[in-house]
């Protein structure tokens, strides 16, 4: 599936981005109860 790895290429991008905001928020509040 060519045409769909070059689609996973372009768009992987974004959606990893959100992807590692939301787990760095969940990493954050994690953190910052394990350190209260």
């Amino acid at each position: 599936m060519p045409n769909w790895r070059e689609k996973e290429d372009v768009y992987s991008q974004k959606r990893s981005m959100v992807y590692v905001c939301q787990e760095h928020d969940k990493v954050s509040e994690t953190v910052q109860l394990a350190f209260d």
